[in-house]
């Protein structure tokens, strides 16, 4: 393909992209930052009015409160999770120890020698567990670059627009220093086959939707920070459960400005000026109508994913199902990548605290959760380094009933980075 398909190309299939890339990000943005993207439209937008919350915030429960928790202490809660084997715990817990406030190891090829010899392991099963640290939240943590961080936080959102991918990884590999410099991102959209507005959404989409420093969240403060979950989800009596939507209890809303709508449909109002309140009333309306959106389409996920994970609101994290994301797309009518981005930074509130919507609604691994089965694969190729992949099957299937292919374990132990049974018995 010359470079004038390629450009006609890139253009045709990118060429609404600033609306795109405004949609996802609205769907993806997390209960703060709407709160916060409401009042920056209202600055702009002399037809959007925000109205206060429905209720008072200082009568908000103390748990939404979050804890006075470091970035280390939270990695330590999601590893305690992973049931590791002793040693891969061990070299788990030195390197959550050498990631600093920001989320990075700054000094890998060091603290990886101290591990190979604090703990007598090889720099590659070092690695290997570094690949669990990756899967961690927040997205990004751990990462020893900026392009490393930034990847992993691509690679997290299920982006179902191919084109869009390939031109974000590109631009993180390879042009993330110059992006954000307005001078030289007119010919970066020329290098890229995109044109300037095109490169100037992306560049808005990158500068909200990623974070360069993702462990920045957790840093300290005079005060704790507040966690802002989207719902609040219990079970009465342990039959009925009862969803609350926060985001509308607790948070500001916006709405049309009944001050400005009334100069737009007084008929003495000159054109020009009618003609301008217009176009504000449109932008206005979207803002609405992408809120509503959401709210609509979480109250249906969330209403699902609660009823599914009874089991967890009564006794607890250990109790998590599976539950695919492409099921709820189905049971709601939308695409997959649609109820990717909804879930997407999104927390509520539990009888067991304040986690992550998307860590209730994780796929099936032969009957676990991702996380459950890459450990439980994780810890047998530890457990039996002599096993080759077709033994550990057999292995698999008479000790836990797992039935799985040969291949299957192949390609679960190639994503954890393990070596093959005849190179184990080396680490």
């Amino acid at each position: 393909m010359n470079r004038h398909s390629l450009r006609h190309t890139h253009q045709q299939r990118l060429k609404i992209s600033p609306k795109i890339l405004q949609l996802l990000g609205n769907f993806q943005l997390s209960y703060a930052e709407l709160q916060s993207l409401i009042s920056e439209e209202s600055n702009k937008n002399v037809m959007l009015d925000i109205r206060p919350p429905q209720h008072n915030t200082v009568e908000l429960p103390a748990t939404l409160q979050a804890p006075e928790k470091t970035l280390t202490a939270v990695l330590l809660d999601q590893l305690t999770q992973q049931h590791l084997e002793p040693t891969n715990h061990a070299i788990a817990e030195y390197l959550i120890d050498a990631i600093t406030p920001d989320g990075y190891i700054h000094h890998y090829p060091d603290v990886s020698a101290e591990i190979q010899t604090q703990l007598a392991v090889s720099a590659r099963k070092i690695r290997s567990v570094l690949s669990i640290i990756h899967t961690f939240e927040p997205d990004g943590v751990g990462a020893r670059s900026l392009t490393e961080c930034l990847m992993i936080q691509l690679n997290q959102k299920d982006l179902d627009n191919t084109l869009l991918q390939a031109c974000l990884s590109t631009i993180i590999q390879h042009h993330i220093q110059d992006f954000y410099d307005t001078k030289t991102l007119a010919s970066l959209a020329e290098t890229l086959n995109i044109t300037l507005e095109q490169a100037t959404a992306i560049q808005g989409y990158l500068s909200h939707q990623f974070h360069p420093k993702p462990g920045n969240q957790y840093a300290s403060t005079d005060t704790n920070p507040t966690l802002y979950p989207s719902f609040s989800v219990s079970v009465s009596d342990k039959k009925t459960v009862q969803i609350e939507n926060l985001e509308q209890r607790n948070g500001v809303t916006a709405a049309i400005s009944p001050e400005y709508m009334g100069i737009l449909e007084d008929p003495k109002t000159p054109a020009e000026t009618r003609q301008f309140l217009r176009g504000q009333y449109e932008k206005a309306k979207a803002v609405i109508d992408t809120i509503q959106a959401r709210w609509e389409r979480l109250d249906q996920l969330v209403t699902l994913i609660a009823h599914h994970q009874q089991d967890y609101l009564n006794h607890g994290p250990i109790y998590i199902k599976p539950l695919a994301q492409r099921d709820l797309a189905e049971h709601v009518s939308v695409s997959l990548s649609t109820v990717s981005r909804l879930v997407n930074a999104k927390s509520i509130q539990t009888p067991h605290g304040i986690i992550l919507l998307k860590s209730l609604c994780q796929r099936q691994y032969f009957g676990k959760t991702k996380q459950q089965f890459q450990a439980i694969v994780h810890d047998y190729c530890d457990k039996y380094p002599d096993l080759s992949d077709n033994a550990l099957r057999h292995r698999l299937n008479e000790e836990l009933s797992i039935s799985i292919a040969r291949r299957t374990v192949t390609k679960y132990r190639n994503s954890l980075k393990i070596p093959n049974h005849w190179n184990r018995g080396n680490l």
